[in-house]
């Protein structure tokens, strides 16, 4: 969990390892929740959600997502020579 300064908002990133399921929304749903009935002041803006997974279906996501607000997926790309990729990044290769 974080706090968005310039938009006054709580953000819950979960994340997954393996493709997305529309059951992680409800789970998601569940915390947002939480923190907008028990954390968040009346000077916030509603809670944002992330969740992201290792894949993730286009038509189950916007499905998903229909009747939400403040909630997105996003896919996330697990890089095996991290090591390697940054420090040719960072000698500009």
């Amino acid at each position: 969990m974080f706090y968005h300064i310039p938009s006054h908002s709580y953000v819950v990133i979960e994340l997954k390892t393996t493709k997305f399921k529309p059951e992680y929304i409800g789970q998601l749903l569940f915390y947002t929740n939480y923190i907008d009935l028990n954390i968040k002041s009346d000077l916030d803006s509603p809670t944002i959600g992330i969740v992201l997974c290792s894949e993730a279906n286009s038509v189950v996501c916007k499905t998903t997502l229909k009747n939400t607000k403040n909630l997105a997926i996003s896919k996330y790309k697990v890089i095996e020579e991290l090591t390697d990729y940054l420090e040719r990044k960072l000698n500009g290769k």
